[in-house]
């Protein structure tokens, strides 16, 4: 076993590790498995430190001496590799070279804090074994979260934290900046950073009809349900609980307006226009109020002087709130129903329109050629262009 930094003395070596939790942790660690390994026996040389280490997770390695070797035994549980990492750690100089030095990757993090629970009953990495372990068991935080509330759980820096959350919401949305691992005997889940849960009593969280979800379809957690948090050498981690209510979690699917639709001069492009029309494009001009917007692309505006129309030419898209029914007047002709687009459609016949129904909205398109109605396929063509491109 090297006992020395390789490059320096002896003196060295002790005057920079003296008083380190990783070199007394270590050191008693591999004292205490060897006289196991040996006797199978430790005596109670080893309760002090068990008590120590067990009852304080949340307790900083780097406030740690010989009590540290808890943290080896877990390590030693998680990779079952520490007879291999041990020469490392002593010659290590460093809270952070002991810390890379001691574990090949992240398998600790998700037992670490999980142990102190001491509860085999959640599974074997609920609970820590080690040579001489005492039955000591820390106080676990009672966490609490109801409907529109939140609660938070904290490991500091090199340590954990651990708690039972106790819901009283329908739904709890969980977020975390460390390794965070619940469980609730039936249910054991790692590496939780977002997720939704059902805790509401018999687990059914689904949305009703004309609603959608703020998130994923949550997964069933019964309450109450045991968290537990790692940190790691960068910064103290947190672990949020926040509580919903159906009504919350549920949102009422959102009516489409004229004014969530893009800019109706964008739904038919100017080269569209052009292959339709065989003009050139001089205008285009917005239009609308309150219930509609629309856009007139085409030739230019003729005078309203009694000159003939028969060169106006355009294509004139608008949307407008409301349904077909709106439309059924007078004034605006008969109608005749057209299959293929939208929920529903009807010519305007003898004025080159058509008008669409699509969801809460109407589309009414018309097309003008040398001042008079284009045909029903070339409007047909317009408007499943323009219903494509509907935001």
């Amino acid at each position: 076993m090297a006992t020395a930094v390789p490059g320096g003395s002896l003196e060295e070596f002790y005057a920079n590790a003296k008083g380190s939790w990783y070199l007394d942790g270590a050191a008693l660690w591999a004292a205490a498995e060897a006289a196991g390994g040996v006797t199978g026996l430790t005596g109670d040389l080893l309760d002090e430190f068990w008590e120590e280490y067990l009852t304080m997770p949340s307790m900083p390695l780097t406030g740690r001496l010989y009590d540290a070797f808890g943290w080896f035994a877990q390590l030693e549980m998680a990779e079952h590799a520490m007879w291999a990492h041990v020469d490392r750690v002593f010659v290590a100089r460093s809270t952070e070279a002991a810390w890379a030095a001691a574990q090949d990757g992240p398998a600790l993090k998700q037992t670490w804090p999980s142990g102190y629970f001491r509860d085999s009953d959640r599974g074997a990495d609920w609970d820590i074994v080690g040579p001489g372990i005492t039955a000591d068991a820390p106080p676990i935080r009672e966490l609490t979260v109801a409907n529109d509330a939140s609660v938070a759980l904290d490991a500091p820096k090199l340590a954990v934290g651990i708690a039972t959350v106790a819901s009283a919401a329908d739904v709890v949305h969980v977020t975390s900046t460390g390794t965070l691992r619940l469980s609730d005997k039936s249910v054991d889940l790692q590496d939780v950073n977002e997720m939704y849960f059902c805790t509401r009593a018999g687990g059914d969280c689904a949305c009703p009809e004309d609603t959608d979800p703020v998130g994923p379809q949550p997964a069933v957690l019964a309450s109450p349900f045991a968290a537990a948090l790692a940190s790691g050498l960068s910064a103290n981690e947190v672990a949020t609980f926040t509580g919903m209510s159906m009504d919350e979690f549920c949102r009422p699917v959102p009516t489409t307006t004229t004014s969530d639709v893009v800019d109706p001069c964008t739904l038919v492009s100017d080269q569209e226009v052009l292959e339709v029309l065989g003009v050139a494009i001089a205008r285009h001009e917005r239009n609308g109020d309150g219930t509609g917007q629309g856009c007139v692309i085409g030739t230019a505006r003729q005078p309203l002087d009694g000159t003939p129309l028969t060169g106006v030419s355009y294509v004139s898209v608008a949307y407008f709130d409301g349904t077909l029914a709106m439309f059924h007047d007078e004034e605006s002709g008969p109608t005749t129903p057209i299959d293929g687009i939208g929920d529903e459609a009807e010519l305007l016949e003898g004025a080159g329109a058509i008008l669409i129904q699509s969801g809460p909205l109407v589309l009414l398109v018309q097309v003008v050629q040398a001042g008079k109605p284009a045909s029903t396929d070339v409007v047909l063509k317009i408007a499943h262009l323009a219903l494509g491109r509907v935001v």
